[in-house]
């Protein structure tokens, strides 16, 4: 979704305001350039508030992962333009969000873990949510089964449950890779995409 008009871009691309490099491009070009260099590390209490260990994410395999994830959104039948709201704590699953969702024209809506059926309800009315992306539980609250009751008609995809582990995402997939190459030949995501609509 792109909504500045051409001109706009063109001045603002031409002053050197603008870039012309979308999130996922930067990311194709710090794994190139130093793929084996830290790029994401989970906070150390990770396994006691969101269920899993703490993981490290190099530049290559935080693009192999969002090459998953992204293949996971497109058999969700989701795609470029389609909103998906964002309930998760500060994980590396987040970030490796944003890039797939760079990687194929999603709109990201990130919303606190502390919103619940009210906020829910309304944000997804607001922008048109075509999924949720959540988890299980944050600490002992259940994510999942709120946002699965708040949004009974919302696609609710969960981590862990409904897309490989992080650990698993992280590893060369071919398919995923490819599925998601042969998405963005038909549909080319610039960096004058919107890439999120945020809260406050």
């Amino acid at each position: 979704m792109i909504t500045s008009d051409e001109g706009r871009i063109a001045s603002l691309t031409a002053l050197g305001a603008w870039g012309e490099s979308a999130l996922h491009h930067l990311l194709a070009e710090r794994a190139q350039e130093r793929g084996d260099s830290l790029a994401v590390v989970d906070q150390p209490n990770c396994q006691e508030w969101f269920g899993r260990e703490a993981v490290q994410l190099s530049f290559t395999e935080l693009d192999k992962a969002s090459d998953c994830m992204a293949s996971v959104f497109l058999k969700a039948g989701l795609g470029r333009d389609d909103c998906l709201i964002v309930q998760l704590p500060n994980v590396a699953e987040m970030i490796v969000c944003y890039h797939a969702a760079s990687k194929i024209g999603l709109i990201v809506s990130p919303i606190p873990v502390q919103y619940g059926a009210h906020e829910l309800r309304h944000i997804a009315a607001t922008v048109s949510a075509s999924a949720m992306l959540t988890c299980e539980k944050f600490k002992s609250t259940p994510l999942a089964s709120n946002a699965e009751t708040a949004l009974p008609d919302t696609n609710i995809l969960c981590c862990g449950r409904d897309m490989p582990p992080i650990a698993e995402m992280a590893k060369v997939d071919p398919e995923s890779a490819q599925r998601v190459t042969d998405y963005q030949q038909l549909n080319p995501v610039t960096a004058n995409d919107i890439i999120t609509i945020c809260w406050t």
